[in-house]
């Protein structure tokens, strides 16, 4: 069986890191697998960038007008938040999917915003038949162009006066993006598309979206590797990141630590309340290029893309805390669990799905910076507490995340629908 992986990006970001994993997975398992992305920067030739036809003098003509339009659309709304914003229409030319779509059995799709333009993709998938299975790796592909609503549900009734473009208009951009997804896939055949949620917050979503709750769906979690991400001693990852041995180490980790979404405002805030500050340092990796207000000590490294670097960090942490205001299932908490590194976060998205309160960590049922505070210091309480905390999220880990088990389920559905 032939599958055919397509993502925006090979390495950026989560979505890219676990379609990377499951596709590698598959090639070990003797599947053929390809992954096409529209970014490459990773030189690993299992990844092939994506080569659009050129089209001539005519075709570049035809590009230049289409990013007018589409990005004279988006630019009427100066106001609009800097939350990301996709539009269903894309520059890539989809005849250069042809071959590729023409050879597989399936066609797998992830994170494929400004890559993959919905009308002229899904007309290929129809003309040459393929069954398309698609994981949700955020809200946009049935939302009139957010990735994530920030509980406004409009997508539930065909958006418009869009918070996102900070509009008023019910007739706005993001109504006519709905407008022209729910027409796509209202025609579009219900055995033809299989739905993968992450979480069960995102399997809710979906039932309640007009037009993908007409397709079959699937709840699968993303895995994570097992031999990467595995409890080490704590003394020998902090020796080898340069930690102090003693003190009480919490961990941050976001691809943008400034977006609003990710909340790492409420992080620093709760930190910032715990007694005996000079006991503690912060750990925090990815994008983010100012300095915490914070007395505490603080460690950053930039964006990790070397996963057992990763895992060390994870490891050299006391506490992973995830603030995020909105998140559908996100990596980093598999990852840490995993590492045995108990985990604090908002009871929100797909974070319940993993941590239960008092036995892997503990969630936060407001978004409260005062009640985030109160469960740091309360699993700093107890240390014969955090050490079978620590032994839970291993054994849970291994129970439910195994990527070996994460892959043998896609293939199951691989076969299904070949």
């Amino acid at each position: 069986m032939k599958i055919l992986h397509v993502n925006t990006f090979d390495i950026a970001g989560g979505a890219a890191k676990a379609t990377h994993k499951l596709h590698k997975k598959l090639l070990n398992l003797g599947v053929y697998s390809t992954l096409l992305v529209l970014e490459k920067k990773d030189c690993d030739r299992d990844i092939i960038k994506f080569e659009a036809r050129t089209g001539g003098l005519l075709g570049r003509i035809l590009k230049k007008v289409r990013k007018k339009v589409i990005n004279g659309d988006i630019n009427k709304y100066k106001d609009r938040t800097e939350e990301i914003f996709s539009d269903d229409r894309s520059l890539v030319d989809m005849k250069g999917f042809i071959e590729d779509i023409k050879e597989c059995d399936v066609v797998h799709l992830h994170w494929v915003a400004r890559f993959i333009d919905y009308e002229r993709f899904f007309k290929i998938i129809q003309k040459y038949n393929k069954p398309v299975v698609w994981r949700l790796a955020d809200m946009n592909p049935f939302t009139g162009g957010c990735h994530y609503d920030n509980d406004c549900d409009k997508f539930t009734n065909g958006c418009g006066a869009c918070p996102s473009l900070c509009s008023n208009d019910e007739n706005d951009l993001s109504h006519k993006i709905w407008s022209r997804k729910n027409k796509l896939f209202k025609a579009l055949p219900p055995e033809q598309l299989h739905i993968v949620t992450l979480s069960s917050w995102m399997s809710q979503k979906v039932k309640k979206s007009p037009f993908f709750s007409r397709f079959p769906t699937s709840h699968i979690p993303n895995g994570v590797d097992l031999n990467i991400f595995r409890p080490i001693k704590k003394s020998v990852a902090r020796e080898g990141l340069n930690i102090p041995n003693k003190k009480k180490v919490v961990l941050l980790i976001a691809c943008d630590l400034a977006e609003e979404r990710k909340g790492t405002k409420y992080a620093i805030e709760a930190l910032n309340m715990i007694q005996d500050p000079k006991e503690y340092v912060i750990i925090t990796v990815g994008d983010f290029a100012q300095k915490l207000p914070t007395e505490l000590q603080h460690i950053h490294f930039n964006s990790i893309l070397d996963k057992r670097l990763l895992s060390l960090s994870y490891n050299a942490a006391d506490l992973f805390v995830i603030p995020s205001l909105q998140d559908n299932f996100p990596n980093t908490v598999i990852e840490s669990i995993a590492c045995g590194t108990p985990v604090v976060g908002f009871n929100i998205g797909g974070v319940p799905d993993v941590i239960e309160t008092g036995t892997h960590g503990y969630l936060v049922n407001k978004i409260d910076s005062k009640e985030m505070s109160d469960r740091i210091q309360e699993f700093f309480s107890d240390s014969d507490k955090r050490k079978k905390m620590s032994l839970n999220c291993i054994e849970k880990a291994k129970k439910e995340y195994d990527l070996s088990k994460q892959t043998k389920k896609y293939m199951e559905l691989y076969a299904n629908m070949g």
